[in-house]
This record gives structure tokens, C-alpha cells and sequence, in this order.
């Protein structure tokens, strides 16, 4: 049933532009592809993303987009989960005053449910309960000159302006905590990175320092090496594959397929070279 709302309810709807990831059209290097090239970064990390939003706000989307209290209601229930979230008070429902008392009676237990990670409709419900968090947030970068895009619980901020500086970006943060605060979000402050010019330029693990997005020197190191060793007949992909812990040659074998086709979506002339020596390796059948 979530599989038949994200399909024929959810996908029809439009994220905020800001939004990178789990709308039609997404793609890593579409959310990378704004920051490019960037000489300060200022990377922010959602805590609890999915628990943090409550089966309230579901309600809201649900009924905003048109469906009757009941319906939205129901439909709130049927895509969140009810267990043991602290982040969740039980009595919400009861103190909102969105539906009609008769509705609430109709539960034995009012306890409010949670976005649960890994529902199909999760993503997609998150970045429209996010709607009004990104427009504010849009409006504050472009307050400050820089580039902002979501991609689920990793925002990202970004300047070409090599002058920006740490002062500024200090102020950005504070008041980007405020705003995740006026949502009920938290920021994960471990992971609040300040990059500067000079350092490396990662955004969701592409490099941002060109003007278009690139897969970072350990990612094609790595591949190469993967491929150098399968196609040397002193070890070959028996070898390889017990000596990088794979269970199977399998399952290395699906691996760098996997990775090959994550490269090719970035730098596709690059990753057509590398899948030319990829096919010519001697897999064991």
C-alpha cells in the first residue's frame, strides 16, 4: 500500500527546487553540479532526520494536498510508525485540534507515529514536510550570497567567493540552526564542516573543485586497482576477491559492476575505459 502511494500520490508532487534527492529527475551529479566550483563550504547534517518527523506533519501534507481530515488522517497512520520514539510526545494529537475529537476516539492507543526509515513513501514525504524549512533556508542563502541544496538530511551550503570567510560562515550556521530549530530539527553538530580555500571540495563524495562534478582520485584509484590485480594472471578474480574478504568472486564481481555504474553516471568517458578492462577479465564460471 505505501508502494501504491508513493506511486500514484506522492511522486505527482513537487519538491522545493532546493531539494535534491528522491524527486524525478535526481541524480547525485544534479545535486553535486550547483556547488561547482566552490571555494567555501559550509556542509550541515540533519540528526534523527527520518524520527524527527512526526505523524502531524504528514497529516498536514496529506491534507493539504487535498484529502478530507479522515482520509488524511488515516493515511498519516498507514505511512509513519508507532513505537518507543522519544523524539515524539504521545499526546500531541489530542493538544493539535487538527481533527475532529470523534477521529482520535476511534484509536485505543493515541500514541503519534514517526517517518520510518526505509518506507518508500518516507523520502518523499519528508522533502514536502521539508517544503517550507527549504524556501526559508533558500531565502537565507541568497541573504548571504551562497548556493543551497538539500539532499535528505545533508545540506549544503556554497560560495565561489574566496573572501566569503569563516566569520561569515559562522553566522550561516547559527542562523540555519535556528531555522532547523523552528522546524523541529536537530543539527548534528559533529558534522558541521567549515571548508575553506585550499582544502579538498566534497559534496555527497564528488569532488566540487572543477566546474562540473568528478569522481574523486581514491574512487578511480581504487576501481583501477580492483581491476589491475583481476587481470593479472598471477592472481586473477579467485585470488582477488579472498584477498579483499569477498565471499564470493560473485559478489566482487557485483561490487565494481555496482561501482562502474555509479562512475559512469559522473564521468562516463572515464568509466567506459575502465568497463572495457572490466569486461576483459577471466571470471571463473
Amino acid at each position: 500500500m505505501q508502494r501504491w502511494v508513493a506511486r500514484n500520490i506522492l511522486s505527482h508532487v513537487p519538491a522545493h527546487p532546493c531539494s535534491v534527492a528522491f524527486s524525478t529527475g535526481d541524480s547525485l551529479y544534479n545535486a553535486v553540479a550547483p556547488h561547482c566550483p566552490s571555494k567555501w563550504l559550509v556542509k550541515l547534517d540533519i540528526r534523527n532526520f527520518f524520527e524527527s518527523i512526526d505523524e502531524i506533519s504528514v497529516y498536514k501534507v496529506f491534507h493539504q494536498l487535498g484529502f478530507e481530515p479522515l482520509i488524511a488522517f488515516e493515511m498519516a497512520r498507514l505511512c509513519t510508525y508507532v513505537g518507543t520514539n522519544p523524539l515524539n510526545s504521545q499526546d500531541r494529537w489530542e493538544d493539535s485540534h487538527l481533527l475532529p475529537e470523534f477521529i482520535i476516539k476511534l484509536y485505543q492507543y493515541p500514541g503519534q507515529g514517526h517517518l520510518p526509515q526505509g518506507a518508500p513513501t518516507s523520502p518523499m514525504l519528508a522533502n514536502l514536510v521539508c517544503r517550507a524549512l527549504d524556501d526559508r533556508l533558500s531565502s537565507l542563502a541568497d541573504e548571504h550570497s551562497v548556493r543551497y541544496t538539500r539532499y535528505a538530511d545533508d545540506m549544503t551550503f556554497s560560495t565561489s567567493d574566496v573572501d566569503f570567510g569563516r566569520e561569515k560562515a559562522g553566522t550561516l550556521i547559527r542562523l540555519v540552526y535556528h531555522q532547523l530549530n523552528r522546524q523541529a530539527l536537530n543539527p548534528n553538530t559533529a558534522k558541521t564542516t567549515v571548508v575553506p580555500p585550499g582544502a579538498r571540495k566534497l559534496v555527497l563524495g564528488l569532488s566540487a573543485e572543477e566546474n562540473v562534478p568528478r569522481l574523486t582520485r581514491q574512487f578511480k584509484d581504487l576501481l583501477r586497482q580492483h581491476i589491475h590485480y583481476l587481470l593479472r594472471n598471477d592472481v586473477g578474480p579467485t585470488k582477488h576477491a579472498a584477498a579483499r574478504e569477498f565471499a564470493s568472486t560473485a559478489g566482487l564481481r557485483h561490487h565494481l559492476g555496482g561501482l562502474l555504474a555509479f562512475a559512469a553516471q559522473i564521468e562516463p568517458k572515464w568509466a567506459a575505459t575502465q568497463r572495457s578492462r572490466f569486461n576483459a577479465v577471466p571470471w571463473p564460471y
